[in-house]
């Protein structure tokens, strides 16, 4: 073997004549290639003026006499330029760029920690060690994200809607809590605690932004509600003049929407909705709350006086389902007074539905009508209890048998309803 195998250095055979020219060969390689310092890795072309020893690496668009030397080590020796063939990992400063380089992948490269090298780790292990199923691990007592500059945010992302984006929390590798995107766009908090079976504990709808709370809740604080709990809340609805942006307290702040009824609607209290206008009605207010007493009042737009208000119900916009209306799941007592309802929709639920609960309801001065082609009722499901009285209830023909689910049609609607086995249909 005349040469070293890595740096190729010529060695000095036996019986060689002039070895110091070989020796000397040697040395002139071994100063242009250990400790690699380099002027530049920009120029495409030999410079015009240049010192002995000076290195370059040669670009990839090179011309000139560095022609087909892309990557090259070119070193000026003797007067002459010499070219040194890189190897897999050697390394050299950049002394133009104050740079690091290392030859990989038949390429110089920085030898940074930039974005755009860890991006190309295939696993990334800090104090732990990661594998192809967790690419990233880190093993540490505490994790800080800060800003570079103002602020700071944290991106889980996943493929589409169906899929799940998520944090779990873990003990001993067992899984006991999500929160994030699981299988839909909803926020949502689960729990278990076998790490098998998940229960959804909180859920924020992606298109309303509702919560909700599918578990139910246990020991819930009563946070908000008014010391005086037979208290009662007037709210003004005017779906003509009114305005969202009104807290609904006095006739020149009534709301104009039913969401914006459903977003300030206390609990705890008696509440008197008073319509100081016609509305359709085409959205589900969800009540899972006790309601002392809900009124629903038709008044004239100033609110001097009563006047019989017109309530168109529609199929629901929110809950596809349900017409709009109320969906009471808790004890729920209603009064209901001066309204033309027409059941004006293609679903078979309730103005009014209580929902596999029990509760009453009064209605006075109630004309009902229908002019849709559901089963709808004014209230109550056939789950239900709600004992009910009636004054000056009119039925028109086209409403028979729809004041309540379960009763069918007969001439006596204004009897009064105090028990299961006393009910007369109408």
């Amino acid at each position: 073997m005349d040469t070293s195998e890595n740096l190729e250095l010529p060695y000095i055979m036996p019986n060689q004549a002039q070895k110091h020219v070989t020796h000397n060969e040697a040395i002139r390689q071994l100063d242009a290639l250990v400790q690699i310092s380099i002027i530049s890795r920009s120029l495409s072309q030999p410079p015009d003026s240049v010192d002995f020893g000076a290195r370059y690496i040669i670009p990839a668009n090179a011309t000139g006499e560095w022609v087909g030397k892309s990557y090259y080590i070119a070193a000026y020796q003797d007067g002459a330029w010499a070219y040194y063939t890189p190897q897999e990992g050697w390394i050299a400063w950049d002394r133009e760029d104050a740079s690091l380089l290392v030859f990989r992948d038949n390429t110089w490269r920085n030898i940074q920690t930039s974005v755009t090298e860890i991006d190309q780790l295939p696993v990334l292990g800090v104090n732990t060690s990661a594998s192809e199923a967790s690419r990233f691990g880190v093993a540490t007592n505490d994790s800080f994200f800060s800003h570079e500059g103002n602020s700071h945010r944290l991106s889980v992302n996943k493929a589409s809607e169906n899929d799940t984006g998520a944090i779990i929390f873990k003990s001993d590798w067992t899984g006991h809590a999500e929160i994030g995107l699981a299988g839909n766009n909803n926020f949502s908090v689960k729990v278990t605690s076998d790490g098998i079976s998940w229960a959804d504990s909180i859920v924020v709808a992606a298109d309303s932004g509702k919560v909700s709370f599918p578990s139910g809740l246990q020991n819930a604080p009563l946070s908000g509600v008014p010391e005086v709990l037979n208290g009662v809340d007037v709210l003004y609805l005017d779906a003509v003049s009114g305005d969202d942006a009104n807290d609904g307290k006095t006739v020149s702040g009534a709301i104009q929407s039913l969401q914006r009824l459903e977003e300030i609607l206390p609990i705890g209290r008696r509440v008197q909705l008073r319509l100081l206008s016609d509305i359709e009605w085409d959205y589900v207010i969800r009540m899972t709350y006790p309601v002392a007493l809900l009124e629903i009042y038709g008044r004239n737009a100033d609110n001097t006086a009563y006047e019989n208000r017109n309530i168109s119900v529609k199929n629901s916009t929110n809950i596809g389902s349900f017409c709009g209306g109320f969906l009471m799941s808790c004890i729920s007592n209603v009064y209901i007074r001066n309204l033309n309802i027409t059941l004006d929709t293609a679903k078979s639920t309730s103005f009014l539905n209580y929902n596999a609960t029990m509760g009453y309801l009064r209605s006075f001065q109630i004309n009902l009508s229908k002019s849709g082609s559901g089963a709808c009722c004014l209230y109550g499901d056939s789950n239900s209890f709600v004992a009910s009285r009636h004054q000056q209830l009119s039925i028109d023909d086209t409403a028979k048998g729809h004041v309540a689910h379960g009763i069918s049609a007969d001439e006596n609607p204004n009897d009064d309803w105090r028990y299961a086995t006393n009910m007369t249909a109408f």
